[in-house]
């Protein structure tokens, strides 16, 4: 059985859409049990009972979740991980994970205790966009009016970002649901962009947008992520 944390995100309800579309079964879970979905404590109950499942994590869970997880599942039970190029900090195609903000550490730290657990495939994901609910924040705050401004450094230029279609991502989630081994995948386009450039390629002109300078020393300059890297970590 298929168990996806998160369905009613919006990472999780494309992966729904596009498991239906597919003609995958799955059970969808919540943090609170809905129409669709059972809730988190009750698929801790169930899992504890089951073996052999597969989980796709699409959930913001905070550690102490993740390990009453854990604590719940089975040790035959596969995970497929949604983490994030966050975990490398600012390198630039060397995939050495050293993360330099607190998000790029919980997302190491989710990483470690899963593999010290289970068999988990781990996908380290750039700027998802795309799909249906919009899946990129970016996009999300121009559609309703509340992108501000863009970060710029003293020179004028924008921070470069990766950024990847949601249905490439999804693709690998499909493709990648009987995995055998522990392994750690990037998927990205392996090619930065400004954010500019980003919704140009979305035909949306956002020239008259405000541009604001930052602290070079609190932003974080993404790293341009090898696409291409696959590696088994045991």
């Amino acid at each position: 059985m298929i168990y996806l944390l998160g369905a009613s995100g919006d990472i999780g309800i494309n992966i729904s859409n596009y498991f239906n579309i597919k003609g995958i079964e799955y059970i969808g879970v919540n943090r609170k049990p809905s129409k669709n979905n059972i809730g988190f404590i009750n698929f801790l109950k169930i899992i504890s009972r089951q073996k052999n499942i597969l989980v796709i994590n699409s959930a913001k869970l905070c550690i102490e979740d993740l390990n009453l997880f854990v604590d719940s599942a089975g040790f035959c039970t596969r995970i497929i991980h949604i983490s994030s190029v966050a975990v490398y900090g600012n390198s630039n195609l060397s995939n050495v994970v050293l993360p330099i903000n607190n998000y790029g550490l919980i997302k190491v730290r989710e990483e470690e205790i899963l593999k010290h657990n289970f068999k988990v495939f781990i996908i380290r994901l750039s700027n998802i966009y795309g799909g249906s609910p919009e899946t990129s924040g970016v996009l999300k705050l121009y559609n309703s009016n509340n992108l501000n401004y863009i970060d710029i450094d003293k020179n004028g230029n924008e921070i470069i970002r990766d950024y990847i279609q949601a249905q490439i991502f999804l693709n690998s989630i499909c493709e990648n649901l009987n995995f055998v081994n522990t392994e750690v995948i990037n998927i990205s386009s392996g090619i930065g962009i400004t954010l500019s450039a980003f919704f140009y390629l979305n035909n949306i002109d956002i020239s008259n947008v405000k541009r604001k300078l930052f602290d070079s020393d609190s932003i974080i300059k993404e790293s341009i992520i090898d696409n291409f890297f696959r590696s088994n970590e045991i």
